[in-house]
């Protein structure tokens, strides 16, 4: 069994998070709409504001 560990997100998590992001994309049925060269950039201003949470 795998050990899940939850930390705070880092700049350096952002390929993980970007592939992840892809993988469930895939999986979804429908995708309009999601512009897939947004996943990084958006989730890099995610990281830069206090109050989010990813």
């Amino acid at each position: 069994m795998t050990d899940i560990i939850i930390r705070e997100a880092k700049e350096f998590d952002l390929l993980t998070i970007g592939k992840l992001t892809l993988e469930l994309i895939k999986a979804m049925g429908n995708t309009e709409g999601i512009d897939i060269k947004l996943i990084a950039e958006n989730c890099r201003n995610l990281l830069s504001e206090l109050n989010s949470h990813i």
